[in-house]
């Protein structure tokens, strides 16, 4: 069978000669193709003409568009079947491996023969690096293992010419190129092992290592490109829905059709260029089926080992790109492209564009801190008027509710006796206002005005003081509990007014992404007894009502708590009421997180019910009512080796037992936590460790 070496060569020296001389007296018939070289090589040319034909180009126009030159004459003079060997013209091919490579060609015809170095001995550097980076990036992106991606000795019989013809490339890229695009043909890669050679550390390479570079990543950073508009696509779609309240897998679900229709169309014609119609749209959505199955267990795996579901978004979508990219490489798009279509840099100005703006979203959503209202301590007592006799509000009610008026004064606006009293219904609570109280203080005795020292620094799980506080304003009393392999924590409270049961916002600031833990939180208002509560800054929508006062008004098809002035709860729908009509109708805290766990002294979920973003065995925080100003706060541990953890239905039924008639689950997972008299009581969990999480509120007394 006819041999023909392929001599791409720009400035050569007189090793050019040498090999074309030995491959001559090998038997070879040789085309040399003078790349734009200057005058000074024009002897060289002229010695090898003797033994090879020399096709030239007028102007230097790269590495791919002389091989393609010489391929196009090749396969206008010549007769099939023959094979072709392209050679270096810088003398590194040795000429037993030019025969060897081109003996392997002969008999797996249908083959891409590579020579391939095993980069032994003295090796530049950069070649060294540069071979093993392309090396990783085309597995990566192929699935497909070849050794020296770089190598310039290559054998093909004469059915790839056509083929070899259209490939993209006109420089070094060319040569990656046919290694992306043989492959989706059904060309298998074969690797022949040849003599590691560099002259003079590679010196008369031309090759450009930024510029070329590019040129040789392009093909694989096209795909990326394309890849990462559709997440983009994909994870701004995915907020939006989840922003407006809609489930974690409807959000998931909706925008990975969505962006999977663009991810497709972009491939096909952008990317890959492929002329595959219905078959390759059939299997590009069984796919899409098989990575959004995928997608949305690897989310809620994520989600329920208390990762953030925005930042579980983008490590799932990482984890399963390069799944992806295999596949449709090797399996969808693996018919001919169409070459017709012209390029343009739409994608690529979109991808610039969707990356700035979702660096901004996740800066939005992950950092950057808005404050709503900077100094949201407001305390609405208006609706304690018709409930409390303005006469028997004691002192400490009055150093509770007032801000920088003296003490004097707020008596004379609480005592009954002011024709102003009526008016001085919305006051502020300073922060750090509140009295500290003593846990061995006397269930029997009067208010005791004796502060206890400075709350100790919060500490999971080492309280062992009292276990109930009692004032003439409330009784705290706390018990635990293990019961479903869960070690549960129940603060039993009781006081003289729902006044009482207040709630905190962290740094006194409503906002997005201003957060504090429920410890830190409870210090500063001195709280005796806090648990976490709905951390309404996760949502931009819910309604958020804290100590009678009205800071979100947008309704998000919820069920919404309702603890009301008189020290009852109800749950009710957003969709009934508007927040503002809530607030007239008595209700003192209102939170948006769910589901109602007991409502009429029934318990309210079954064992299919939870949270959008939990899994069944998870730490939870609860608030439940027994009666009027009987109210239960229960948080329970989980993922660790000593709590499993509970399902919002064994949390029902656990607190149903307790006799509460009404009950809501609050914030859960890395959030749960509950503080007593200065400690963490409980083992919240915080990315796998015993930690607690920072939340955006708290619930206290």
């Amino acid at each position: 069978m006819k041999r023909i070496a392929l001599i791409p060569a720009y400035m050569p020296d007189d090793k050019l000669i040498t090999i074309v001389r030995q491959l001559y007296e090998a038997g070879f018939e040789i085309i040399i193709v003078n790349d734009g070289s200057s005058d000074d090589c024009i002897k060289v040319f002229e010695e090898s003409s003797r033994y090879a034909k020399v096709l030239c180009h007028e102007k230097n126009q790269g590495k791919g568009k002389a091989l393609k030159t010489g391929l196009k004459f090749i396969n206008s003079v010549y007769e099939a079947p023959y094979t072709i060997v392209t050679v270096d013209a810088d003398g590194q091919h040795r000429i037993e491996d030019v025969i060897r490579v081109a003996q392997a060609s002969e008999q797996n015809r249908s083959c891409l023969i590579l020579g391939s170095r095993k980069m032994e001995g003295k090796v530049p550097f950069k070649s060294l690096a540069g071979n093993a980076i392309t090396r990783f990036v085309y597995r990566l992106s192929t699935g497909i293992s070849v050794y020296d991606t770089q190598t310039g000795l290559r054998a093909f019989s004469d059915k790839l010419i056509p083929r070899l013809i259209e490939i993209d490339g006109s420089r070094y890229e060319y040569e990656m190129n046919m290694l992306t695009a043989l492959p989706r043909e059904g060309v298998e890669i074969k690797e022949v092992w040849i003599s590691t050679v560099y002259i003079d550390d590679n010196k008369s390479s031309h090759f450009n290592a930024v510029k070329d570079s590019f040129l040789i990543y392009r093909e694989i950073l096209k795909f990326s490109a394309s890849s990462f508009v559709s997440f983009i696509v994909d994870y701004c779609l995915f907020c939006l829905l989840s922003a407006l309240g809609l489930s974690l897998v409807f959000a998931n679900v909706t925008a990975r059709i969505f962006s999977g229709t663009i991810n497709y169309t972009i491939n096909k014609r952008k990317v890959f260029k492929s002329r595959s119609g219905a078959a390759s749209a059939l299997k590009y959505a069984l796919l899409a089926a098989f990575i959004i199955i995928c997608n949305t267990l690897i989310l809620e795996m994520l989600t329920g080992m208390n990762m953030p579901y925005y930042t579980a978004k983008i490590l799932t979508e990482i984890v399963l790109f390069a799944l992806s990219y295999l596949i449709q490489r090797r399996f969808i798009f693996t018919k001919g492209r169409n070459h017709s279509m012209k390029k343009n840099l739409w994608p690529v100005v979109s991808a610039i564009l969707l990356t700035t703006f979702t660096i901004y979203i996740t800066l939005d959503t992950f950092v950057i801190s808005k404050g709503y209202d900077t100094n949201a301590t407001e305390i609405n007592t208006a609706m304690f008027a018709d409930i409390e006799s303005p006469s028997g509000t004691s002192e400490a009610e009055t150093v509770l509710l007032t801000d920088e008026s003296s003490e004097s004064e707020a008596t004379a606006n609480t005592s009954g006796d002011s024709a102003d009293a009526s008016d001085s219904t919305t006051t502020k609570h300073r922060k750090g206002s509140g009295r500290q109280h003593s846990s061995s203080a006397k269930t029997s005795g009067t208010s005791d005005d004796t502060s206890a020292t400075s709350a100790v620094t919060a500490s999971a799980g080492e309280y062992s003081g009292e276990n109930t506080v009692s004032t003439d304003d409330y009784t705290i009393t706390l018990s635990d509990y293990y019961q479903n392999g869960t070690k549960i924590y129940v603060a039993d409270v009781t006081l003289s007014s729902a006044r009482y049961l207040k709630t905190a916002f962290a740094d006194d600031t409503y906002g997005k992404n201003v957060t504090a833990t429920t410890s830190s939180i409870a210090e500063d208002n001195d709280a005796v007894l806090a648990i976490n509560g709905d951390y309404y800054g996760v949502q931009e929508s819910g309604y958020v009502i804290r100590n009678g006062v009205v800071y979100r008004s947008t309704a998000n098809g919820s069920d919404v708590l309702c603890i009301y002035a008189d020290g009852t709860m109800e749950v009710v729908n957003d969709a009934e009421y508007t927040a503002e009509e809530l607030v007239s109708m008595g209700v003192w805290q209102a939170f948006t997180f769910g589901p109602a766990l007991i409502e009429n002294s029934e318990v309210a979920v079954d064992t299919n019910t939870e949270v959008d973003r939990a899994k069944t065995s998870n730490p939870r925080t609860a608030i439940g009512v027994i009666d009027a100003n009987h109210f239960v706060f229960v948080v329970s541990d989980g993922r660790t080796d000593e709590s499993e953890g509970l399902s919002l239905y064994e949390l029902a039924n656990f607190m149903k037992d307790l006799g509460v008639t009404t009950a809501y689950n609050l914030d859960g997972g890395g959030s749960s936590t509950m503080y007593f008299n200065g400690y963490v009581i409980n083992n919240p969990t915080s990315g796998g460790s015993i930690k607690e999480r920072s939340v955006s509120d708290i619930v206290y007394i």
